[in-house]
């Protein structure tokens, strides 16, 4: 009888010191995430779609292989071309499987634009 409540006992200090730790880990873990500090976006501008767009009018073709088909200038197309777009060399990527896009070069859109 003493051997089994020894052994109850002992079960009932280790789940509590287990639930104890789970807590403390659980406490910390929130007040470690409230005392970062909260970075703010103010140096990076967000640019709006029209901004974008008029940013890369002109720097880019279109071609599309499938007649009444019409692109849909999103955010993530236009970033892609922006991200795309390599110094000296033109680029020409694969959107999706009626549309391919020409990525002209800075060199030939800075070339152009003086002119």
């Amino acid at each position: 009888m003493k051997q089994t409540l020894t052994l109850l006992f002992s079960l009932f200090l280790t789940i509590n010191l287990s639930l104890a730790q789970q807590k403390s880990a659980a406490f910390n873990g929130a007040v470690s995430q409230t005392n970062k500090p909260k970075t703010l976006n103010t140096v990076k501008k967000t640019i709006s779609l029209k901004e974008l767009k008029k940013s890369l009018d002109g720097t880019y073709q279109v071609e599309i292989s499938k007649p009444d088909y019409q692109v849909l200038y999103t955010r993530d197309l236009l970033e892609t071309i922006k991200d795309f777009r390599k110094e000296i060399e033109d680029v020409d990527i694969q959107w999706n499987q009626y549309v391919k896009i020409r990525i002209y070069s800075l060199q030939n859109t800075h070339t152009n634009t003086k002119n």
